[in-house]
């Protein structure tokens, strides 16, 4: 059946969504915080979205499919070809998806990055901290 090994991509997939989804909440509410800003960074965070959008709707869909190795498993009979289409769609899937996945993490992404730092949008790491003097040394 060979799920067992399509389990690791479609995890570290699933992680990767949770992880960019996280990231672009961040960089549109740091893009809230300021006024004036180029349309096109606006633009294309909702472009990026929409892609992370679809790309999720389609990992759950492999997810899905792959789920179906707990039924197989769980019955005493053969694999029916439900069963057996449902295996070959999750790998067929795979390669698109981590593909379309792996453009946004390589490149699309950093180039956005690149547009929101260029404009001086990026996260402000806070106050330096103060050491006080030591007190009752000599």
């Amino acid at each position: 059946m060979s799920l067992h090994t399509l389990a690791k991509p479609i995890y570290e997939a699933t992680e990767a969504m949770e992880r960019l989804t996280s990231q672009l909440t961040e960089a549109s509410d740091l893009i809230s915080e300021h006024d004036e800003l180029p349309e096109t960074l606006t633009a294309e965070l909702d472009a990026i979205e929409d892609g992370l959008s679809a790309i999720q709707s389609e990992l759950r869909t492999i997810r899905n499919n792959a789920g179906i190795a707990d039924d197989i498993q769980a019955s005493s009979t053969l694999p029916t070809s439900d069963q057996f289409w449902q295996v070959d769609e999750a790998w067929d899937a795979m390669p698109h998806l981590l593909e379309q996945l792996n453009e946004l993490i390589l490149n699309r992404l950093p180039a956005f990055y690149t547009m929101l730092d260029s404009e001086g949008v990026r996260p402000h790491p806070g106050d330096a901290i103060a050491l006080p003097s030591r007190r009752g040394r000599r």
